[in-house]
């Protein structure tokens, strides 16, 4: 199995998270798409896909 990091929202496979996120979560847990940005460039945080 191979991880991808992901640290910034221009990444299309943060595109394809969030969606998913969106599809298993509900609404008020999942934050909007452009205040992603500075979590994912947190170096302590690691989102994979």
């Amino acid at each position: 199995m191979e991880y991808l990091r992901i640290t910034s929202i221009q990444d299309p496979l943060f595109k394809q998270m969030h969606q998913l996120m969106q599809n298993v979560f509900p609404p008020e847990e999942v934050l909007a798409f452009e205040l992603w940005q500075e979590p994912l460039e947190d170096p302590r945080l690691k989102i994979l896909q």
